[in-house]
């Protein structure tokens, strides 16, 4: 009988050593985790800035291109009044 208790208290033991081992590798994956969040939430939010740069470089670069076209329709009403003039002359 007493073969047996000391079997059985070496497999607790055997299985607690196992579980408390269990408990720190799942602490230390835990660390791990939190610490890759971390950092994906720093690459979201330099991601959301080159966002927020990229729209803001795309409406600067529409603006231009919209006074581009204004002025290449001022140029062409100012060539087909200096025909106009022209042709009268």
């Amino acid at each position: 009988m007493a073969d047996e208790n000391e079997f059985i208290v070496g497999l607790l033991k055997t299985i607690q050593s196992n579980i408390a081992e269990l408990g720190r590798r799942m602490d230390r994956m835990d660390a791990r985790l939190t610490a890759i969040e971390d950092r994906m939430e720093r690459i979201e939010k330099r991601q959301t800035a080159m966002q927020h740069f990229h729209q803001h470089v795309l409406i600067e670069l529409t603006g231009v291109n919209e006074r581009l076209d204004n002025m290449t329709a001022q140029l062409l009403s100012f060539d087909r009044r200096i025909s106009t003039l022209e042709a009268r002359a």
